[in-house]
């Protein structure tokens, strides 16, 4: 047995020579992140609820790790039991009762004593030791079926796999033939029960594919066993342990078989589809996947279910390739790999033949020219749906009832949970405004980074008016409504009685105002693509019966990647199709439509039509570096003519600067589609536009503002007062007065993205 790792202390500051220590509870803790630093490789930061430490392992850093997190996801497993008892049915608590997602240790613990004891002699075997074995080694290479021991011949060697699968075959009474009852892999040992008795093999191994093997013989081992008396007893006690481990792991296996299935209550259970369309429950099922493969008796089996989920995932990524020739080369591919070469090692067995000639002749009419790209990214859907039903019928109840499954409950539980500040940890101030700050933090429970935007109630209060609650909320509705890779998006809302705070996308780089307002400008390519994407998401939030109504280069941001994001929601509104219109002047005067400043005048409402004529106003300022008309309050503005990249960017200009709404691009009956359909972005795939697979001629167009030491002391300041403000007793009536109903939101997405992106630095157990 190892020695246990030594217990970790979180570090502390030194007093003359004195540690303070901390215990923290397990049910406080939120997160372990894994050092990112290559001078601090065994660091683990410890994420509580309004506390972070950071802890130095020395010594067996990743089985300590695992243990801490094991024990965090267990207590999260019985808090969630809890809550589901409250709810469920008798039947679904006695299921979830059942459920265990850490199996009990075999061996009792040892007393203090007893450690010591066991310590006083080392029975595992050293490097000097391995590398005394492996002077007498040898290695061996089997084809296919060629046998390494046959059952009844003599045998007194120990033989470990390096390369490829052997089979296990019994000859059993009265049968022809020798059954097969088990594969070895690569890594495992055997023999050793002909080793220890010095007589004949009880099993025949073959070969299941050509396989490599290291082998020592026993009278090898006699030698030098004489030539070193310590070493036979750190060999046996090591051969002992082997066996010991290998007898547990197969008694589990058959207690495993014989108990009953353990699964989610209904009140916990989601479908597969579900599991499949959420990249990180998608992640996580893969994971149980391999773990059953590493597990099971029955190899081929869940080989068999890797290579469906394997395929699942490949045909995903498959709809999202840019071209028709990676479109063909891709599905030549996958079919050639998993459905039409039936003697293929890879081939899904279970495709019956009508779906896999479909398949061949989509994927011939593809060849041909004869599909579109959007009907040639469809080809394998009829085969995913056997995939799914396949997975769902064979190993997904499991999956239901693991451990594992268990991590996605707890993503899911976060999707209900309010967060407070303390799970947050502010890093600096990145601006003010009239009503408070925007400051750049970092979620204890991931290291995933945001914007919170943090505003005082009082001042909302004083300069808005009475109505000062409904004007607020009216933005944190609509941002909560809206999901969108080209929009700065919502994740958290949460309030206390002084602040209102909104948790945002990071966007660090700054806008686009420079490129109009300097002589810096914008490439042909890079003006189109920023289009596409404005074009984009405006269609998106038109779609959600939403006109935004201020678009202009201050609102339009360049993330890390080159997307463009759009911002401040302050003057967007709702429209209905039985009320389309708005009759309020609102937006940016060098921006706004004519039936925007003159509805009033006119008595003549307006629609999504508004939006379109600043993007027209965008792309003429982008181009040109000014704006497109003069003398705008008048009845006939004069429109000067500019210097355009290409006579496409100017023809799409003046269709967007159509004074007459009715007669502009994009107002017709079909909309966007417009818009997305002129010679401009002719050599646009729109499908591929929201899902950013393409490389952007934006990205690196802004750089990241420095950091100011004033700014990071500046947010802890106000940090100090939204917590100040948590703990003071506040008068009821007063909180109730600067209550905002309907200000709480979790985005489920951010929980997603945040187990995404943070699935290498945190802990995980499964």
């Amino acid at each position: 047995r190892r020695p246990s790792p030594p217990p970790a202390v979180p570090r502390a500051p030194q007093v003359f020579a004195f540690h303070k220590q901390w215990v923290l509870d397990v049910t406080e803790t939120v997160a372990f992140l894994k050092s990112q630093d290559a001078e601090t490789p065994h660091v683990v930061e410890v994420q509580g609820k309004g506390h972070s430490y950071e802890l130095h392992i020395p010594e067996h850093f990743d089985e300590a790790c695992s243990i801490m997190e094991a024990c965090r996801l267990q207590a999260k497993t019985a808090e969630l039991r809890q809550a589901a008892m409250s709810v469920s049915h008798e039947q679904q608590q006695a299921a979830l009762d059942n459920f265990t997602p850490m199996i009990e240790p075999i061996v009792a613990a040892e007393t203090a004593a007893e450690k010591v004891r066991h310590r006083a002699v080392e029975m595992d075997l050293q490097e000097e030791d391995w590398k005394a074995f492996l002077a007498g080694a040898k290695q061996r290479t089997y084809g296919r079926g060629e046998y390494v021991l046959q059952e009844g011949k003599p045998t007194a060697a120990l033989y470990q796999i390096v390369r490829g699968t052997l089979r296990v075959e019994l000859q059993l009474p009265d049968q022809p033939q020798a059954v097969v009852v088990g594969y070895r892999k690569a890594g495992e040992m055997f023999g050793e029960t002909s080793l220890l008795q010095a007589g004949v093999a009880t099993a025949s191994v073959a070969a299941d594919s050509e396989a490599t093997v290291v082998c020592i013989e026993g009278t090898f081992l006699e030698q030098l066993f004489q030539s070193n008396p310590q070493l036979p007893g750190r060999f046996f006690c090591f051969l002992a342990a082997y066996q010991a481990e290998r007898l547990y792991k197969l008694t589990k296996s058959f207690a495993e078989k014989a108990k009953p299935t353990v699964t989610a209550p209904n009140a916990l259970r989601i479908s597969i589809e579900h599991v499949m369309a959420n990249p990180a429950f998608c992640g996580v099922f893969r994971k149980f996947l391999v773990k059953k493969h590493e597990e099971s008796q029955e190899a081929s089996t869940m080989t068999e279910l890797l290579r469906s989920f394997d395929f699942f995932v490949y045909a995903q990524d498959y709809k999202f390739l840019p071209d028709i020739a990676a479109l063909i080369e891709q599905a030549e591919h996958l079919s050639t790999k998993y459905v039409s070469t039936r003697t293929s090692t890879t081939t899904l067995s279970y495709i019956d033949a009508e779906t896999i000639s479909s398949c061949q002749a989509a994927t011939n009419e593809l060849k041909a020219n004869k599909l579109t790209k959007s009907q040639g990214r469809q080809i394998f859907k009829p085969l995913q749906f056997k995939v799914l039903a396949k997975l769902e019928s064979e190993c997904f109840e499991d999956f239901l009832g693991s451990s594992h499954f268990q991590y996605i409950l707890e993503l899911k539980a976060k999707e209900g949970h309010i967060p407070k500040l303390e799970d947050f940890k502010v890093i600096r101030v990145m601006g003010e405004g009239g009503f408070g700050q925007v400051i750049d933090v970092i979620k204890r429970d991931c290291g995933v980074h945001y914007a919170m935007k943090v505003m005082q109630k009082e001042a909302m209060k004083q300069n808005l008016g009475s109505s000062w609650r409904k004007k607020i909320a009216v933005e944190q509705q609509l941002l909560a409504t809206l999901e969108h890779p080209f929009m700065v998006n919502l994740k958290y809302a949460f309030q206390n009685p002084e602040f209102l705070i909104l948790v945002m996308d990071l966007v660090a780089s700054g806008d686009l105002s420079e490129f109009v307002l300097t002589k810096k400008r914008l490439t042909g390519a890079q003006v189109q693509w920023t289009l596409m994407e404005v074009v984009e998401v405006f269609g998106y939030m038109h779609s959600c019966m939403i006109m935004y109504r201020d678009l202009k280069p201050e609102n339009l941001l360049v993330d890390d990647e080159g997307h463009v994001r759009l911002i401040d929601m302050g003057l967007a509104a709702r429209f209905s199709e039985s009320s389309p219109k708005r009759t309020s002047r609102v937006g940016t005067d060098c921006y706004m439509a004519p039936e925007v400043r003159w509805a009033r005048k006119w008595r003549q409402p307006y629609g999504v039509s508004c939006d379109w004529y600043t993007v027209g106003v965008l792309l003429y300022e982008f181009a040109n570096g000014a704006l497109p008309y003069t003398a705008r309050d008048t009845d006939f503005p004069l429109y000067r003519a500019g210097d355009f990249p290409s006579t496409e960017c100017q023809h799409l200009c003046a269709e967007l600067l159509h004074q007459d709404y009715q007669t502009r691009l994009g107002s017709g009956p079909r909309g966007v589609l417009e818009i997305k359909e002129h010679a401009y972005f002719a050599d646009v795939d729109w499908e591929l536009v929201p899902v950013c697979t393409l490389p952007s001629p934006m990205k690196g167009v802004k750089g990241i503002p420095k950091r100011k030491k004033d700014k990071e002391t500046q947010a802890q300041r106000t940090a100090c007062n939204i917590a100040e403000a948590d703990k003071a007793e506040v008068d009821s009536e007063r909180v109730q007065e600067n209550n905002v109903g309907t200000w709480d939101f979790v985005s489920p997405k951010a929980v997603t993205e945040e187990y995404m992106e943070s699935m290498y630095q945190c802990v995980s157990s499964i």
